[in-house]
Order: C-alpha cells, then sequence, then structure tokens
C-alpha cells in the first residue's frame, strides 16, 4: 500500500534567526539538556505517520502522515550532523585554510 504524506512547506531562516536558534539549549522529555547550543528537535525535520491519518493543506485532503524539512539557512550558518542528537545549527567558520 502506498503512503501519501503532507509535505509541510520549508522555511527559510534570515541571520537574526540563525543566530538565535545557534545559541539556543533545548531539553530532551526527559530534561536533560543537550549536549551543545544549537541542537534542534527531531519534528523539525523527518517524517511522521499518523495512526488514523489527518488532513492537512489547502484545500483539505487526506495523508497518512507529514513530513517537515530542515529550515533554509543563510549563508553564514550550516547544519552538523550529531550522531544520537540529530542536527545542530552552526555558524561557518569563515577563516581561510592554509594549504
Amino acid at each position: 500500500m502506498l503512503m501519501s504524506y503532507y509535505q509541510n512547506k520549508q522555511e527559510e531562516w534570515d541571520e537574526k534567526t540563525c543566530d538565535k536558534m545557534s545559541k539556543k539549549w533545548i531539553k530532551d522529555s526527559f530534561g536533560t539538556k543537550t549536549p551543545k547550543p544549537g541542537m534542534i528537535p527531531f519534528l523539525q525535520n523527518g517524517r511522521i505517520k499518523y495512526n488514523g491519518g489527518c488532513v492537512r493543506g489547502e484545500p483539505e485532503e487526506w495523508y497518512d502522515g507529514e513530513e517537515f524539512f530542515l529550515p533554509k539557512l543563510t549563508k553564514n550558518f550550516e547544519w552538523i550532523y550529531v550522531p544520537t542528537w540529530y542536527f545542530r545549527i552552526v555558524k561557518k567558520n569563515n577563516k581561510k585554510i592554509k594549504e
């Protein structure tokens, strides 16, 4: 059976939002603080399947679940993958590398 997922629009973060989110500390559901600032909750990216489905969009339609995408960042920030913690946003190092 083919699953249908509603695709949410990808957000675009400006410089101010990127800077704010890169410094933000979040806690998981047990109250444990993340090891570094800039971590994002899982629900901001990925695919969620709902028992019984959901109704989304214009015009409203039924879907098995919905899909979220990482926000687009400005050129001064980037996403870094952190194993077991998902992604974090960091400011790019603008120093030139000596070769």
